[in-house]
């Protein structure tokens, strides 16, 4: 592989926009399986609410072993979607399905 110092502009030029367009794809793959990581995550939150009720987040947390970040964006899913309800008691959030 050339060194950058003896490329011609031209040639540093190309180069960059190979390399902006690979992170570009590279960060469509990223989105794309983030959102299908959250979509699934959102689905196990979605199927121990239904199988055992209400839960606090807490609960859900230890359930799940996700992590908190996991949690928000799985119940973001779910709100969006219109298939949560959210009751606070004692300064702790409790999730139920509607």
């Amino acid at each position: 592989m050339r060194r950058l110092s003896n490329m011609g502009n031209s040639e540093k030029f190309r180069m960059a926009k190979v390399s902006s367009i690979q992170r570009r794809a590279t960060q469509k793959v990223l989105n794309v399986n983030a959102e299908v990581e959250i979509g699934s995550n959102a689905g196990r939150v979605w199927s121990l609410l239904n199988e055992e009720g209400t839960k606090s987040v807490k609960e859900i947390i230890k359930r799940t072993k996700f992590s908190e970040l996991e949690i928000y964006l799985s119940v973001g899913w779910l709100a969006r979607e219109g298939k949560l309800n959210f009751e606070e008691q004692n300064n702790e959030m409790y999730l139920s399905l509607k």
